[in-house]
């Protein structure tokens, strides 16, 4: 390799050896060229070529003048690159061939020589091979043209060892970020970009797989394995930089993604294999240091790039510095096995490209006879980069890695995703940063914190947990302190601690052997209450008692100063403090002191301000306290009431005192017990008022005897009712008239838990109807019979409540013929004249119940009442009509129809007497005196609907003459009982007549008012 020092000079170095010889130049160098013995340097306008002895001492052979932008040596030709063509040259600079390239091509821009091969680039993106191999340069392939987007273009291009193949950089002339490479035998083209991490195949076959894509269709092979490659190899703030193919193998080459800064983030060589059957393949990426300054080489397996000038000359675990200016870095693949021979090498390579492509068992094949323990674990090494985890297992079979492989294992019985995996097997192979970029790639915050930690990295550690894993935080703190008090970084180790949340423990042990004065110093400092209390305990236990309360006080610790009083017999001055702080630790610690020296009043009172009712209780017991036993008692809990009522139990006239305790502690059953045997009436109803059907049936029972003996019979039936001894209560009621409240009426519900016998069950709801019956509960009573199943016993209950809208409700769910007849029989009693609704029921009702004779009947009432009040006898006629209808449904020549039927009749000739007033109105009143008497309308009667009808159709002279034939058919009778008086008068007053003298009778009714009535829903139906 020869690399460029300063403008004039440069260093040749041997890169196998490591010697060096540094050459001096005359002029500025422009550019150099290495070939195998010889060595061209050019300026603008000169090219010397130099011969390179074995030694790198390099010898001037020839000079001449030129003016070229780029030069090539192969087989004692130069080959220059001149403005708008390529000339090959002797060593003397005559040129002995011109290449040109057609005018479509562009101009050539860029020239690059391997071995035998040169392949020229023009500027519109046009490729060209020549063999160099014989005298002349001959074009090898067609020119290949490749499409680039507005603005883009070629950057740099490289020819493989065997001139098969071109790799080329593109993309914005500032800013190339993609990679191409022309297959030029088979005439393909592949390319790849860092902007996506995907090649141009994987694009369109993404594309394709979205398109044709569904919710439930699951993921491909193909789908995860493009996901995968661009997790991997997705640089968007890179850009390409060198490029180079390997010097041996034509498939492999290497390509810089380089970022503008440091801070922009790493720069990495990609590795990648190109192929005729399938293209370009990434295969790896490797993060590069800041130590290098551009790739000039590879050479399976290693890589050459030059020495960042600023580097320190050192070598580094993964980097290798020659004659110090050349960095020979080992290639992942074939780290550990650089020393093997090339048969290893190719195996190793076809390993790559198949694990690419996802064929494991020709990858298997490429390396079965290899035996090396290191070889497969550079491929364990590689398949945990490529996620290959299926690769991978196989592979620690054979390193025999047993613990590794239970441990995956577990991770995927566990349910980890592949990329834990993989980060689990890095961790194995001691791929430490590929197992950490892959932790923090999947968040698995809490394994990267571990690494850090194993490998000793603090802080990473502490701000990966302060950011992401803070349940972890203080134990790591924690941790990290113990490790700086180990070294003996006291002030760091503090720190730690503190942030710990330890150091009230941790420091104060770390410092009081040996740093007692900076501790004292450290709890003044601090201020802590906890801290405090630690150093007054310490100046106690050293005899310090002044100091020691002074830091109790400040510490606000009551109890341990009431404690050092009690201890110096200062008892007065430790109840003075326990009253002035009101700490009931304090007060338990003097009422316990009072105890012991016979101060039983001042114990029991101090106890009880230290909450310790248990032993006030105690104490007062032992020195029959009978006062304020029962005052304790209740501050205390159940089990210390029951104390106290048993007590209180055996001292005389103290029975109502134990029954409350009995009472407050929840022991209803000992209560009444006590309140039994000693009569304690007024106890026993407060007790009783907290019994619930939850309560003991036996207690229940008991109770209700009680009360039964006392003549309380209500309570006594809900007690009952309550023990679920419903016939006992019913016959209670009944026998003693219980009122049927509507909670006793609840309690006698029977359930089908306690009464699963669907006969008593009835039986007992009809009972409690009855009874609810029987006091006037009309609702609770139809409430009940309606449990039971008797419906038309519910519905009657309801009748007699007289309470319309429950009754059209329960009839509207009651399902029963019965029922349905009468509600509407009901309804009929009701206004249903001056309600919509009502009429609606009716017939809804009796058309659900199939009663068309009692239908029939609703609609001549209709018709009556249609007559009576507005006279309107063809509405009258259509009820009838509809009566007709409803009865030929009952039953034909029934007597039903045969009323409706006379009824039609009747009305028919009171129709055409009135419809002839229009016509003849003396024959009107000829047919109207020689009118025959029916069974539903006398002649009386037949005038005043007349009478009526006329006056509502304004005709006042022919009512008139109607009325005046009215009071001659009347004979006994006034025409009042007829037609209301209202209508007589303003009919006289309507003709100028003189008003009837008629009197006033008694009961006599002014009003009438000619307001048409709807008598029907059905009518309104027939658009009368």
């Amino acid at each position: 390799a020869a690399i460029q020092n300063t403008p004039s000079s440069f260093n040749i170095i041997n890169a196998e050896k490591g010697g060096f010889h540094e050459l001096r130049l005359q002029f500025q160098a422009k550019g150099i060229f290495l070939a195998d013995k010889q060595l061209a340097v050019w300026n603008s306008d000169t090219i010397a070529v130099m011969d390179v002895q074995s030694s790198l001492v390099a010898l001037p052979s020839t000079t001449f003048q030129c003016t070229a932008k780029d030069v090539a040596l192969v087989s004692q030709t130069v080959i220059t690159l001149e403005n708008d063509k390529v000339n090959m040259r002797t060593l003397q600079g005559t040129v002995k061939q011109q290449i040109t390239v057609p005018e479509m091509e562009g101009d050539p821009c860029a020239i690059h020589v391997n071995r035998n091969w040169l392949v020229l680039a023009t500027t519109n993106n046009f490729l060209r091979v020549y063999d160099l191999s014989k005298r002349e340069a001959r074009q090898q392939y067609l020119a290949k043209g490749i499409e680039l987007e507005p603005g883009h273009v070629l950057s740099e291009v490289r020819i493989n060892v065997n001139g098969t193949r071109v790799a080329a950089t593109f993309g914005k002339s500032n800013r190339p970020d993609s990679l191409c490479v022309w297959d030029a035998e088979s005439d393909s083209l592949s390319s790849f970009s860092f902007k996506t991490g995907l090649t141009e195949e994987q694009q369109l076959e993404e594309e394709a797989e979205r398109a044709t894509s569904t919710g439930a269709r699951p993921v491909t092979a193909a789908a995860r394995r493009i996901e995968r490659d661009r997790s991997r190899f997705c640089l968007p703030s890179h850009k390409t930089a060198a490029l180079q193919w390997d010097e041996v193998d034509p498939r492999f080459l290497v390509v810089e993604a380089r970022t503008d800064s440091a801070d922009a983030g790493e720069s990495y060589v990609m590795t990648a294999l190109a192929t005729s059957e399938f293209g370009l393949l990434p295969h790896a990426l490797q993060p590069l240091s800041h130590n290098t300054s551009r790739l000039i080489g590879i050479s399976v397996p290693n890589v050459y790039f030059i020495k960042n000038k600023e580097a320190e000359d050192e070598d580094s675990r993964s980097d290798r510095i020659v004659a110090k200016l050349l960095l020979v870095r080992t290639l992942q693949e074939f780290a550990g096995i650089e020393e093997s021979d090339a048969s290893s090498r190719d195996a190793m390579l076809n390993f790559c490209l198949f694990l690419t492509l996802g064929r494991i068992d020709d990858a298997f094949k490429a390396i079965k006879f290899i035996r090396s323990e290191k070889v497969w674990q550079q491929m364990a090494s590689m398949s945990v980069k490529a996620r290959r985890i299926d690769v991978a297992t196989v592979c620690l079979g054979h390193m025999g890695e047993a613990r590794a492989a239970a441990a995956l294992r577990r991770a995927t019985s566990r349910g980890e995703s592949e990329k834990e995996r993989c980060a689990l097997l890095a961790l194995y192979l001691g791929m430490l940063d590929e197992a950490e970029s892959l932790y923090i790639n999947c968040r698995r915050w809490d394994m990267v914190v571990k690494m850090f930690v194993a490998r000793l990295k603090w802080q990473e550690a502490l701000k990966i947990a302060d950011q992401h894993t803070r349940i972890d935080a203080k134990r790591l703190y924690f941790q990290y302190a113990k490790s700086l008090e180990e070294k003996g970084d006291i002030s760091g180790a503090i720190e730690n601690y503190e942030k710990a949340g330890t150091h009230i423990r941790e420091v104060t042990r770390m410092l009081c052997r040996d740093y007692i004065r900076e501790l004292e110093a450290y709890v003044r400092k601090k201020r802590e209450p906890e801290l405090q209390k630690w150093w007054a305990a310490y100046l106690e236990y050293t005899g310090n008692i002044d100091g020691a309360l002074n830091f109790y006080s400040v510490a606000e610790d009551v109890p341990s100063i009431v404690r050092i009083l009690l201890q110096h017999d200062r008892l007065d001055e430790a109840i003075a403090k326990a009253e002035e702080s009101n700490n009931p630790a304090a007060f338990l610690i003097v009422a316990r002191n009072c105890e012991g020296i016979g101060r039983i009043e001042d114990a029991v009172n101090l106890y009880t301000k230290a909450n310790a009712v248990s032993s006030a209780i105690r104490l007062a017991q032992e020195n029959d306290m009978v006062d304020k036993m029962a005052t304790l008692c209740l501050m205390a809990g159940p089990r210390e009431m029951a104390n106290g009522a048993a007590f209180y139990e055996d001292i005389p006239g103290h029975a109502q005192t134990a029954v409350m305790l009995y009472h407050k502690a929840g022991m209803i059953g000992r209560a009444l017990d006590v309140a039994f045997r000693t009569e304690q009436y007024t106890a026993m109803d407060l007790v009783t008022m907290e019994l619930t059907a939850q309560s003991d049936k036996t207690t229940l029972e008991r109770a209700a005897e009680f009360f039964l003996k006392n003549h309380n019979f209500d309570k006594a039936a809900e007690l009952l009712a309550m023990a679920q001894k419903l016939p006992e209560a019913i016959r209670l009621c009944e026998e003693r008239n219980v009122r049927m409240t509507e909670k006793l009426t609840n309690l006698l519900t029977p359930s089908k838990e306690s009464f699963p016998d669907l006969p008593t069950r009835k039986s007992i709801l009809l009972s409690v109807g009855e009874l609810c019956l029987i006091q006037g509960s009309f609702q609770a009573a139809a409430k009940k019979f309606a449990q039971a199943g008797a419906m038309v016993e519910a519905i009657r209950a309801l009748i007699r409540s007289s309470d319309t809208a429950r009754i059209m409700a329960f009839a509207g769910i009651a399902r029963n013929k019965e029922v349905y007849v009468m509600a509407a029989n009901y309804l009929q009693t009701t206004n249903w004249r001056e309600d919509v609704e009502l009429c609606k029921a009716i017939e809804t009702f009796y058309n659900k119940a199939q009663a068309f004779d009692h239908l029939a009947g609703f609609y001549m009432s209709c018709a009556q009442m249609e007559l009576d009040e507005t006279g309107a006898v063809h509405t009258a006629i259509h009820a009838l009509d509809e009566a007709e209808k409803v009865a030929m449904k009952a039953r034909e020549n029934s007597e039903t129809l045969k009323r409706v039927k006379s009824y039609q009749a009747e009305c028919q000739r009171l129709f055409k007497i009135w419809r002839s007033f229009d016509v003849d109105p003396t024959d009107a009143m000829r047919q109207l005196r020689n009118a025959q008497v029916g069974p539903y309308l006398n002649v009386p009667e037949t005038i005043a609907v007349l009478v009526k009808g006329l006056a509502h159709e304004n005709k006042w002279k022919d009512a008139w003459s109607c009325i005046e034939e009215l009071v001659k058919k009347s004979g006994t009778s006034k025409p009042t009982q007829f037609v209301p008086r209202v209508f007589l008068d303003q009919i006289a007053d309507e003709v100028g007549q003189k008003r009837l003298d008629l009197g006033v009778e008694e009961g006599e009714s002014d009003e009438g008012e000619m307001e048409e009535v709807d008598f029907s829903h059905q009518m309104k139906r027939q658009g009368v």
